[in-house]
């Protein structure tokens, strides 16, 4: 649904951007491994549900292939949309465990910089993992926002969060009119 915003004399529409990129294409610090109709949500991986016992079991066997003892089990509570979280839900019959984001040594590399793991940086480790299931849950959800200000014949797209697209389009907008005013 679009939301129409005036702001300093222009007209701000806040619009779903229905071509939104799949965060999982960034460059991530996780790899999300993912297990039954919703793997489409996480990355590839060679893991595969049926050759487990239970998630501790797959949890164990994930750690070991990875080498990596960094991740946070994921949850999805589906009720006509996905959402996802690293905490749960309390609904037995819409919500259960979808997998797990592990913190993968190429991402860490690649993102951070770093070749080990220090006590240190596990926290901001499991900081980065909670923060790409957000964002993968805005993703599901399709909570990602476009704008166009119609007087300035301006338009961005691929805002995580509305929020996000009103911010970006209000200080384009303070810019143009901070612009005016120095050029009077």
């Amino acid at each position: 649904m679009t939301e129409k915003i005036k702001y300093k004399g222009y007209k701000i529409e806040i619009i779903p951007d229905t071509y939104p990129e799949n965060p999982r294409e960034w460059g991530n610090i996780g790899k999300c491994i993912f297990f039954g109709k919703h793997s489409y949500l996480g990355d590839e991986h060679e893991y595969n549900a049926d050759a487990y016992n239970g998630w501790e079991e797959m949890e164990a066997a994930i750690i070991e292939g990875e080498g990596i003892d960094i991740l946070l089990p994921v949850y999805g509570y589906s009720h006509g949309n996905l959402t996802i979280n690293t905490t749960g839900y309390s609904c037995p019959w819409d919500s259960g465990q979808l997998g797990f984001i592990i913190v993968s040594r190429q991402g860490m590399d690649e993102c951070k910089g770093w070749k080990r793991i220090t006590e240190g940086r596990k926290p901001k480790l499991y900081e980065a993992l909670n923060s790409e299931i957000k964002i993968l849950d805005q993703y599901a959800q399709g909570d990602i926002w476009g704008y166009e200000i119609e007087k300035l014949d301006d338009s961005c797209w691929g805002y995580y969060g509305q929020e996000a697209a009103i911010e970006e389009a209000k200080a384009i907008i303070d810019y143009h009119v901070q612009k005016e005013t120095l050029t009077r």
